[in-house]
């Protein structure tokens, strides 16, 4: 087998070796999640309801140990009609790819850590949302990753009710 081959199979093996099994996720009060592949911190999957305006938490506690929720998965929150705003906490580094797609009612995006990685189509298809509060360094991204205009990319502030 050459060398390329290889290397293929290796790649998709280890993907498959990296991706929770039902059996894997659990759920501590409303948010369904799994553990990060070190064991150390939490991936959300997702909240029920989604319904609202959700403000994910720094962190769960399992049998008295306390996680950092570190990241929300791809496609944990989309299609939830009646999220209508998310405050994503410090401690998330990682939005996955359309964690929020399609949230027909969702408004507002506040967004605490600057140095957060947030997919492109994280929030695709979300034609309500008017606002994102987002911190400075992530201002210049809001046009790719919300699909917002300038005046609609503020900083600190509170959402428009």
């Amino acid at each position: 087998m050459s060398n390329i081959i290889k290397q293929a199979v290796a790649a998709i093996a280890a993907a498959f070796v990296a991706l929770p099994l039902a059996a894997d996720m659990a759920t501590v009060g409303s948010y369904t999640w799994y553990y990060s592949p070190n064991g150390e911190c939490v991936v959300i999957t997702g909240v029920s309801p989604s319904a609202g305006d959700i403000s994910i938490p720094e962190s769960i506690t399992v049998d008295e140990r306390e996680y950092a929720i570190v990241s929300i998965a791809e496609s944990a929150f989309a299609e939830s009609p009646g999220l209508t705003g998310i405050e994503i906490p410090y401690s998330v580094t990682n939005v996955g790819s359309r964690a929020f797609a399609d949230c027909s009612a969702l408004l507002c995006v506040t967004v605490l850590n600057p140095s957060a990685k947030i997919a492109d189509d994280a929030f695709s298809g979300c034609a309500a949302m008017s606002d994102a509060i987002l911190p400075q360094s992530l201002t210049d991204s809001a046009a790719t990753i919300f699909k917002l205009r300038s005046e609609e990319r503020r900083v600190g502030k509170e959402c428009r009710s």
